[in-house]
């Protein structure tokens, strides 16, 4: 029969007794950390259920084998499909020889590319490749006589031609150019022009045609011929009142000279000019300040002469040589 071990005061500890036979004394066991009790669980004990290999459930609840995880926990072990336990690897410091097989244990070699170490892989697996395409032209150029239709984008600079070049219908080839100092033998041909700005015409020869009516020779008078001018016999005008709307200078007889003068007491501007004159001197040949005056040599029987001023109520003096 057992005894209960004593302490250092002879104190005994604490004993249990079997579970065969309720009776031969067991010493209890305790952990020397942490003080606790040490217990051994038998498989299926405490009512839960005991798995053997190869079982399945949706949730465990027996007997499994377990993992210390982060932080003092208990996780269980995973295995993949293939029962193979799953284990994560940590980061190594430094190089690690690694030797891979392929699927039926054959070593896996690699050849120094550069740099880097490649494996040598053969792939026996065939590809099926399918292209949809619009106007897709694939062929073997290795022909000598094979040829590619090319569309011109940009600015083409083709240097070292070989062989045969083909020229459109009608080029100018060796042998329908002219030799070096050839003259060359242009027909007779007229070329409609139209002129713009000044042209300096020089060394004419042959006909040229005037235009209608124009100054020729037989029209022209001779040199020292007297030119009578007949002389005025009769004046007329008078004061004319002007305001921002245009008014006639109308004149007795068949004027051959005439004069508008704006009065030297008039504050606005007088403006003169053909029928459509404005207050503000549109379409005016003349502006005339108080005092100012203008004479033209005209039968205003071919050309009426209005006035017209900025200011309301301004006088104009008219006179006219008849």
């Amino acid at each position: 029969m057992a005894s209960a071990p004593r302490d250092d005061n002879r104190v005994p500890s604490l004993i249990a007794v079997s579970d065969v036979d309720s009776s031969t004394p067991v010493i209890l066991e305790a952990d020397p950390t942490n003080k606790a009790l040490k217990v051994e669980v038998a498989a299926g004990g405490l009512g839960l259920v005991q798995y053997t290999e190869g079982d399945t459930d949706t949730t465990f609840t027996g007997n499994l084998m377990l993992a210390e995880g982060p932080s003092n926990t208990a996780t269980p072990l995973l295995v993949d499909a293939a029962g193979h336990l799953q284990v994560d690897v940590a980061a190594i410091a430094g190089s690690v020889d690694v030797n891979l097989q392929d699927g039926a244990g054959t070593d896996i070699t690699s050849t120094l590319v550069g740099a880097d170490q490649s494996l040598d892989v053969n792939l026996t697996q065939s590809v099926s490749l399918t292209v949809t395409a619009t106007d897709l032209d694939i062929r073997d150029l290795t022909s000598a006589s094979d040829s590619i239709a090319a569309v011109q984008s940009g600015t083409w600079n083709i240097t070292n031609v070989s062989g045969t070049v083909s020229l459109p219908t009608g080029a100018a080839t060796a042998a329908k150019q002219l030799a070096d100092g050839h003259n060359v033998t242009v027909d007779n041909a007229t070329i409609a022009v139209t002129q713009s700005g000044q042209w300096d015409i020089t060394d004419i020869s042959g006909t040229v045609s005037l235009p209608t009516g124009a100054a020729t020779a037989a029209k022209q008078l001779a040199d020292a011929h007297n030119v009578t001018v007949p002389e005025a016999t009769g004046i007329n005008g008078g004061p004319v009142t002007v305001g921002t709307a245009q008014v006639e200078m109308t004149f007795t007889g068949t004027t051959k000279s005439l004069s508008i003068q704006s009065d030297p007491d008039n504050t606005g501007i007088v403006w003169v000019g053909l029928t459509g004159v404005t207050n503000t001197g549109g379409n005016a040949f003349a502006q005339l300040e108080p005092g100012a005056s203008f004479e033209a040599d005209l039968n205003d029987a071919s050309a009426a002469i209005y006035a017209i001023s900025d200011t309301a109520s301004q006088n104009v003096l008219k006179s006219a040589l008849t």
